[in-house]
């Protein structure tokens, strides 16, 4: 069998595990360039013949031309399709066996020089509870290291009616800047000042997932599958079950 032709049943095999969209893409694509790649340097593109060497060609020419990081992804998604082939009798074993995953070396992340720093105080310099908001959580991943992602995770992005990141109704600023009030000037004005913020966020986001899931049961008892809830809410399909049991649980 040529390559070409076991990647739509490998794709296939991958809907039927329910393997999520983004695996199946990027082991689909992986797939696709491999052949490529044989096909332009006149390698054997047939399953059985295809060799370690051939595969170490390719993940080099990945890594002369990608990063090492990307090279990576290339041989992690090559070798459960090999390992497909091999459990359904295609090849008698997978050449990846003999292949060595790619080294990525530790790229130091830069560190943000101190006047880039006051310049971004500098930018919200203001009274406004917006200001006081952003100069709070600036001061707290400063002081702190933390990473935006651990502030403004997707999954935990909260949005108020105008749609916006970390917005919020009138009565939330109104509370939220007269809490703020009591904490105003020196550093632990600001500290204080994120603590109100982290609080109010965490309060809004607590509100916002009770609604996620009490639709979800909704959406459930409707007729809605738990595999299309897990594809429209996002969320792992482990994660919809428990909501779904729990809500089971609480009806009794």
């Amino acid at each position: 069998m040529q390559l070409a032709t076991a990647i739509p049943l490998w794709e296939a095999s991958l809907r039927a595990r329910n393997r999520s969209p983004r695996t199946i893409r990027s082991y689909r694509d992986t797939a696709r360039l491999l052949v490529q790649f044989l096909e332009e340097h006149g390698l054997p593109t047939g399953a059985q013949e295809v060799a370690a060497e051939n595969i170490e060609a390719f993940i080099s020419d990945q890594l002369d031309r990608w990063r090492p990081g990307t090279a990576a992804v290339r041989y992690r998604s090559l070798k459960p399709f090999f390992g497909w082939l091999a459990e359904r009798g295609t090849i008698s074993s997978s050449p990846m066996a003999q292949v060595r995953t790619p080294k990525i070396p530790e790229r130091p992340v830069p560190v943000v020089a101190d006047e880039d720093l006051r310049e971004l105080m500098r930018a919200c310099r203001g009274e406004q509870f917006e200001d006081i908001r952003d100069r709070a959580l600036l001061r707290l991943m400063i002081d702190s290291g933390a990473r935006l992602s651990a502030d403004g995770d997707s999954r935990q992005t909260r949005s108020g009616p105008s749609g916006g990141v970390m917005s919020y109704t009138e009565d939330e600023v109104v509370a939220a800047t007269a809490a703020m009030d009591t904490y105003r000037g020196g550093e632990q004005g600001e500290l204080g000042a994120a603590l109100v913020v982290v609080g109010l966020s965490a309060d809004r986001a607590a509100k916002e997932v009770r609604i996620r899931d009490d639709m979800i049961l909704v959406a459930h008892r409707a007729g809605a599958s738990l595999r299309q809830l897990a594809d429209v809410s996002g969320l792992g399909r482990k994660t919809v079950t428990a909501i779904v049991s729990g809500g089971r649980r609480s009806r009794r």
